[in-house]
């Protein structure tokens, strides 16, 4: 029997009715690999501890990371730099930029106390200055310690009364509802600094005297007591 061209309507038919269920089954087992790897995506958290600065839509809330650096107090060193102060570096990560040289060897004072210093909002450029805030890890035991070359410059709190109040701008750590003693945009930032500040009574300064520069923040370190 000669089927003409109903039979070649018949084969084209089928041609189409399997092309198309090939790629039905390639797209679903497409969707299906994009499921499973983004189930075993890492959480926000495992990123950030990892070193990974994640993004503000992605980042979970109470995110608390230290940003901290080690450093070599054998090394530190007092560097002229004219006009624009004195530098205190150990070659390294550690580089800060002084007002004076009396605020540069006060600097190393207090460095060599310690093993690390670590920094709240330099992740996240974090407070509402644009300007980082300084805390200090690692107790050394041994070696030399440098004296104060100046009387320090601290403010007394209780840290009893402190706390973090949510505020437009960010979040606020208070003392006693009345008392604003700094303002960070993140929450994250805020917690890892409530609790540096509520184990510790005072807050100290190095740079804050005698400095007239266009962007005197750049040139205070903070240390606390």
């Amino acid at each position: 029997m000669n089927c003409g061209r109903w039979c070649w309507a018949a084969f084209v038919l089928l041609v189409m009715t399997f092309a198309l269920t090939r790629a039905l089954g390639a797209r679903t087992t497409a969707e299906s690999r994009a499921i499973v790897q983004w189930e075993n995506l890492p959480s926000a958290s495992t990123l950030a501890s990892s070193g990974v600065v994640v993004p503000q839509g992605q980042r979970e809330q109470s995110q608390t990371v230290e940003d901290c650096d080690p450093y070599d107090v054998r090394k530190l060193s007092i560097l002229s730099q004219g006009e624009r102060g004195w530098l205190v570096t150990d070659g390294g990560k550690f580089s800060f930029q002084m007002n004076s040289r009396t605020d540069a060897e006060s600097l190393i004072a207090v460095a060599s106390h310690y093993l690390e210093v670590c920094y709240v909002g330099r992740l996240h450029k974090a407070t509402t200055a644009g300007l980082q805030i300084q805390y200090w890890k690692g107790e050394r035991i041994g070696g030399p310690v440098s004296a104060m070359p100046d009387a320090e410059d601290c403010v007394s709190y209780d840290p009893n009364l402190v706390k973090i109040v949510r505020i437009p701008v960010g979040y606020q750590i208070n003392e006693g509802g009345s008392r604003p003693m700094m303002t960070l945009l993140e929450e994250g930032d805020a917690a890892v600094l409530l609790a540096v500040v509520k184990s510790h009574t005072q807050r100290c300064f190095i740079g804050r005297r005698d400095n007239h520069r266009d962007r005197p923040g750049e040139y205070i370190v903070t240390y606390w007591k």
